[in-house]
């Protein structure tokens, strides 16, 4: 019964980090890519508060393979940043379907900050940079709530100390993106010989 209260707020949290490193993405991502992620997400919300079922086994293995099926028509490969990208959203959608232990969530939390790193595979501008700032300490504060629930401790406490571990790598990335050299493009452009 503790765990299963704990469920709760350990879905909230996990969805909250997944949401706001997904949100850049809707830039880049097929409409129903966008449709789907979101309607999983209310969906794992909705069997957290109010009992809705999670998908069995074999809707989750059907759904994975429709997955890997559309996103191979929009992109015409598995491969590359913006299919790789897809899929990755897609999956950590469907791990929140299955996702009801505390093992299940912190890997939800390390995927949310992959899902986060490739946002910079398309873009690296400032505005970005700016909105991942609070958008990793919002991940930082739900790896907190998972890893040390605590009913008696305050959202603010967990936003304190995740303030404190973020803080000094603020100056740290500020020098590295002054004194080192900017390449020009995306990423993943890296190694890939020019068309003339």
């Amino acid at each position: 019964p503790s765990e299963a209260r704990l469920d709760h707020p350990r879905v909230s949290c996990v969805l909250v980090a997944l949401m706001v490193m997904f949100l850049p993405h809707i830039l880049n991502l097929p409409v129903w890519v966008t449709a789907v992620t979101i309607a999983i997400f209310a969906w794992r919300l909705a069997a957290a508060y109010r009992g809705w079922p999670l998908l069995s086994r074999y809707a989750r293995l059907t759904f994975a393979a429709f997955a890997f099926v559309g996103v191979f028509i929009s992109y015409h490969t598995l491969n590359g940043p913006d299919a790789g990208t897809a899929l990755l959203i897609l999956l950590a959608a469907l791990k929140l379907m299955e996702a009801k232990g505390l093992r299940d969530y912190f890997l939800l939390l390390v995927i949310a900050l992959f899902v986060g790193i490739a946002n910079f595979l398309h873009d690296q501008s400032i505005p970005l940079a700016v909105f991942m700032v609070p958008a990793l300490w919002l991940s930082i504060i739900a790896l907190l709530n998972i890893v040390h629930p605590d009913a008696q401790s305050r959202v603010i406490d967990s936003a304190r100390v995740a303030g404190r571990l973020l803080l000094p790598a603020i100056p740290v990335a500020a020098v590295l993106f002054l004194l080192f050299p900017r390449i020009p493009g995306p990423l993943w452009g890296l190694g890939v010989p020019q068309q003339s």
